[in-house]
This record gives C-alpha cells, sequence and structure tokens, in this order.
C-alpha cells in the first residue's frame, strides 16, 4: 500500500532539504507547528507581531508554504501571518491516508475551517496564490463570516484556462512526451531569472517525484462568484501560461460583486516574481475601508 506522496524517500529527502533551506532564510523570526487535523498532520509557519490582524496564506500548487519567503518581511510589518502546508502536496503536512484527502468544496472549507479553529483565527484576511486562490476563494464561498478580505494571486479556479491548464500539467507526466524539462519549468514559471533560479531544482523535483493528492481546481460557475460577498483583490500576471489571458480572466471574474484587478508583469508565480509591488498593493488593498 502506498503511505506517500513521494515517489522515493531521496526525492522526499532532496525536497526536505530544499524546504529547511528556505526557512533558514526566513527573515522574520517564526514558530513551526504541527496541527492534527481529521486528514493528518497540517505543518504551519507562524511569524509577525501576535496582536497584530491575522493573515493566512495558501500557496501555490506544488510550492509549499517555504515559497512566502519572498513577501513574508513586508507582510509581517503589519500583520501576523500562517503559511500553511495544503495536505496532499509537497511540504511538511502529511495525510495518514492517501485514499483520504478533501477532494471537493464542501471537504476543502471543513479542513480550513478546523484548522483555522485549531490556530484560534476566526476573521482573517487571506491570501491564495494558484491553486491557494482557489481554495481561498472556495473558502470565501463556503464560509463568509471568516474571510475579512480575499486576495487571488493567479488564482485556479477563477480562470477559464484551469482545464487545460491540468491537461499541460498531465502531458508532460507521460513518458512520450515532447515537452523537456526546461520548457516545462519557463512555461509554468516565466522567465525572470531570480524565480527560476529560485525554484528550478525544487520544480524538477516536484514533477517527477511526487504524486498529488488534492482536489481539482475546477473553475466555479458565474453564479457561484456572485455570491462572494468580501472585498477581493485580484492580481495576474500578463505573462502566466497557467492562468491565460488576462482579459479572457476579468470577464470571469468581474462576476465577483467587489473586485480590484491588477495586471503585473509577471509568470505565474507573482508573489516572488514581484514581491514588492505585490505587498504594497496587498497593504494597500488590506488597509482600504
Amino acid at each position: 500500500m502506498t503511505t506517500t506522496i513521494y515517489n522515493s524517500t531521496e526525492f522526499e529527502a532532496k525536497l526536505m532539504a530544499i524546504y529547511d533551506s528556505r526557512l533558514k532564510q526566513w527573515p522574520i523570526p517564526y514558530n513551526s507547528i504541527f496541527l492534527d487535523t481529521s486528514y493528518g498532520k497540517v505543518h504551519v509557519i507562524i511569524s509577525g507581531p501576535k496582536d497584530a490582524p491575522p493573515v493566512l496564506l495558501l500557496h501555490a500548487a506544488g510550492m509549499s508554504a517555504s515559497s512566502w519567503l519572498y513577501n513574508i518581511e513586508g507582510l509581517n510589518l503589519h500583520y501576523r501571518t500562517y503559511a500553511i502546508d495544503n495536505i496532499g502536496e509537497v511540504g511538511k503536512s502529511a495525510l495518514n491516508d492517501l485514499d483520504s484527502f478533501p477532494n471537493d468544496g464542501k471537504a476543502l472549507n471543513d479542513l480550513y475551517t478546523e484548522i483555522s479553529d485549531k490556530l484560534e483565527v476566526g476573521n482573517a484576511y487571506v491570501i491564495g496564490a494558484s491553486n491557494g486562490g482557489f481554495i481561498a476563494t472556495n473558502y470565501a464561498l463556503y464560509s463568509p463570516e471568516r474571510v475579512k478580505k480575499l486576495v487571488l494571486l493567479g488564482p485556479m479556479g477563477v480562470t477559464p484556462a484551469t482545464d487545460s491548464t491540468i491537461q499541460k500539467i498531465e502531458q508532460s507526466a507521460l513518458p512520450d512526451t515532447q515537452l523537456s524539462p526546461e520548457d516545462m519549468l519557463r512555461w509554468a514559471l516565466g522567465d525572470n531569472p531570480r524565480v527560476l533560479e529560485a525554484y528550478g531544482e525544487w520544480f524538477g523535483l516536484v514533477m517527477g517525484g511526487t504524486r498529488p493528492r488534492v482536489a481539482a481546481p475546477i473553475p466555479f460557475a458565474p453564479e457561484q462568484l456572485q455570491t462572494i460577498s468580501c472585498p477581493v483583490l485580484l492580481i495576474l500576471g500578463e505573462k502566466d501560461n497557467l492562468v491565460g489571458d488576462p482579459t479572457k480572466v476579468k470577464e470571469l471574474a468581474q462576476n465577483i460583486p467587489d473586485i480590484q484587478i491588477e495586471i503585473l508583469n509577471s509568470g505565474h508565480l507573482i508573489s516572488a516574481d514581484q514581491p514588492y509591488i505585490v505587498n504594497n498593493l496587498i497593504y494597500e488593498f488590506f488597509e482600504q475601508r
């Protein structure tokens, strides 16, 4: 019986070594904790002033909570952050049973409600990147009373390109694929040299060495988006191949009643590609009355 998402202990060890090296670079004192949940242990990196407003950080698929390294110092000037390793993906969270994971909207909401309760975080700001944006949007739909404001960075689920993105990623994993690792890396992450250097090795290990167990980020219907009651900041990258043409994304996203849309010169990992601009946009958005 398969008991881990990693193809081998070697893959896991290499990825965790990179993860730990990022934690050593964490510019703010932090606590690394594990929560017992209905699905297994969930790892959370907590940093920032204890009396500051809480922010949940939900990472992009395959990137782990450590991917907020480039934003955390700026965010922690004003907020207490909770960077969560999504269970069923690469990171320090671990499923009890690979056949039991949150695989639909209600289950995802129940898990993140459970996590928030254990963190003693009720109403919070929520920031989600890529698949984390899908999870964050789902959370706002199911538990609107818990989300004060929502920031979506190149999110899945709020874009019409989600299905084609999943197909492209699945194609890259086939034995006879014609996509080289370098081509896939640049397609997924863009052409920013700093991002490619920071995530190139990690991305290759994740693509070749893990079998995630997560809910598919199926696009939300317009009528679902129309029910989101909190203010939303949507940040898109004009060179984001996973999300696609920002113009088409805006057509769907504008179903959200209270939405602000910004488009940056960025690939998919917007928070790492343009951290200072992203942090400033987030701060201004959160401080708006």
